[in-house]
């Protein structure tokens, strides 16, 4: 009260005239005053700039057009509008902090009555007033507390009823300004995904370097477009969800299904925000990591397709070869980026998280031990180019040409269509011959072994041999066949004619046709094929020679005796 009294008294000082040249004599008849002022009913509440009106009248304490009741009577130096308006400001101000007091306190004193609301004095009631009023001081004060409680309570819906036009004007501008944006959000998209389409039709399919395929343009503008289209459903819904909340908060009628909605949809999204904010920093490493990682793995996806092309050598690496390790370094990176991200990822310390990883690599540990097995047998057949896919194969007791080779299996499909999958485990711990391998270099040798008697001469048997080789198709002529005598047995001499071909994938047709050669060209010759023996009755007289150009027919002059 005294800082009150006090700015009061400098602002009545500026208004005086000058006492003996001196302004400062007015100030201190104005501090003599200060005592008598304190004793006015008004205390912190009263405004300093209204205390010296002059108007004296009855006034009447106004509120959203309510009359409350009519201050009569002065309190020195305030006038009754000075103190009605008082009141009426301090009652504004307490509804638009939304403060309607339940109660109104009436304290008595000796000389005055003070109205309390939280134990502050909104109001007090001199002698005066009673006088004015012609009833005792205290019945006065509660009337006038009974009729400010009243007045505050009805406030709100006066305020509403003289609000509605302008919630009404502002529900259609909110309206119509939702509309605008929307049309033009859509007009925006629109437009920029029409000049997207034009850049698009008009781009390279690539950027390169050096003839290596880097970036891929028009990926990159369908992610734009794609972009752009979640952008604008994201934005209007956005829109929408502040609209609804601002006009439904308008009117009385909606307010609780504002209040419903915002819980619902608001709410949550500022819990979100507030969550993405504090985790945003994380996010940012995950969105950095990821980036980097994806270009890597575009660079070693191009560094492959160029090794397969071609267009791209390096010594000592063989192109089949660029494929696994696409795969291995693909494994490695993306094994690489989940150890870089776990950290950053949300609950990643907790215990729970924790005890899953661990479940998990536990499965992974107890479950696996074959599939890793065949998955290093994979790698290590890869690397030594055992066999490629399309070679004819024999992996074990399993003839076939090989359809698929991955790093767990490996698919045969045998010359009877039957497909069989071995895994690389057991394939790295069983002899494979590859047919294919040198067939095109070196040509495949097909063998095929016959008995022939004592009694025929080796030399035509050779040339019968070869003439049989010779009349095979799929059968080279260079290099050309020829035949090794494999042994001398009881009975017969084993020969073994040796073809070249460059079909490995029909090699069974061709050893096929092969034998039914040399069972031609024997029988032209009426030369007895001795497989796998030949049983005859003899008396042994005449030794089983073979007819020699210029010897004695068939042992001739032999005894036996």
């Amino acid at each position: 009260m005294l800082r009150f009294v006090s700015a009061a008294v400098s602002r009545a000082g500026a208004s005086l005239p000058r006492v003996a040249g001196r302004p400062w004599w007015a100030l201190l008849a104005l501090l003599a005053a200060g005592p008598a002022a304190a004793q006015i009913g008004h205390g912190a509440f009263q405004d300093p700039a209204l205390a010296l009106r002059p108007d004296s009248g009855p006034a009447p304490v106004v509120l959203l057009g309510d009359t409350v009741f009519v201050v009569a009577s002065p309190v020195e130096p305030f006038s009754p509008r000075a103190r009605a308006t008082q009141l009426a400001q301090q009652l504004e101000a307490m509804l638009r902090r939304r403060l309607i007091p339940a109660t109104i306190t009436v304290v008595d004193a000796l000389d005055h009555t003070d109205l309390l609301v939280d134990g502050r004095v909104l109001y007090r009631v001199v002698d005066d007033d009673a006088r004015a009023a012609g009833r005792p001081r205290l019945a006065v004060a509660q009337g006038y507390a009974d009729r400010i409680l009243g007045a505050l309570v009805r406030a709100p819906d006066r305020q509403r009823q003289r609000l509605f036009g302008r919630h009404v004007l502002i529900a259609g501008a909110a309206t119509a300004g939702l509309l605008l944006l929307l049309t033009l959000l859509r007009r925006g998209v629109a437009g920029l995904h029409r000049r997207l389409e034009r850049l698009r039709d008009s781009t390279r399919e690539w950027e390169t370097i050096r003839h290596l395929e880097v970036v891929r343009h028009l990926s990159l503008l369908d992610s734009l477009m794609s972009a752009l289209r979640v952008g604008r459903l994201a934005l209007t819904a956005v829109l929408v969800l502040l609209y609804l909340p601002l006009v439904l908060n308008l009117f009385p009628q909606t307010v609780e299904f504002s209040h419903q909605l915002t819980d619902l949809t608001l709410a949550p999204l500022q819990t979100v925000g507030r969550a993405l904010g504090r985790y945003l920093p994380n996010l940012l490493y995950i969105v950095l990591i990821i980036a980097v990682m994806r270009y890597l793995l575009r660079l070693a996806h191009l560094g492959k397709a160029a090794v397969q092309r071609g267009e791209l050598r390096l010594r000592g690496f063989h192109p089949e070869w660029a494929e696994p390790t696409y795969v291995i370094v693909r494994v490695l990176l993306l094994a690489i980026t989940v150890a870089m991200l776990f950290p950053y990822l949300p609950g990643a310390k907790s215990d729970g998280f924790k005890g899953v990883s661990i479940f998990l690599g536990l499965l992974l540990s107890l479950g696996s031990s074959s599939a890793v097995s065949s998955l290093i047998a994979g790698t290590v057949l890869t690397y030594t180019r055992a066999f490629r896919v399309g070679d004819r194969v024999a992996i074990g007791d399993t003839v076939g040409d090989v359809l698929e080779r991955s790093f767990l299996v490996t698919r045969v499909r045998t010359i009877k269509n039957v497909d069989v999958t071995i895994p690389n485990g057991v394939v790295l711990t069983s002899n494979v011959a590859n047919y294919t391998s040198a067939a095109q270099s070196h040509g495949l040798i097909l063998h095929a072994t016959v008995a022939i008697g004592y009694d025929t001469d080796w030399r035509e048997v050779h040339r019968l041999l070869l003439e049989a080789a010779r009349q095979t198709p799929h059968v080279l002529g260079s290099p050309p066949p020829f035949v090794l005598q494999t042994a001398l047995a009881d009975y017969a001499v084993s020969y073994e004619l040796n073809a070249y071909t460059d079909a490995p994938g029909i090699m069974h047709l061709t050893s096929s046709a092969l034998l039914e050669q040399i069972l031609d060209a024997f029988a032209q010759a009426e030369i007895e094929i001795m497989t796998p023996a030949f049983t005859a009755l003899r008396d042994g007289s005449r030794a089983a020679l073979p007819q020699l150009p210029g010897s004695v027919p068939n042992g001739a002059g032999l005894d036996r005796r």
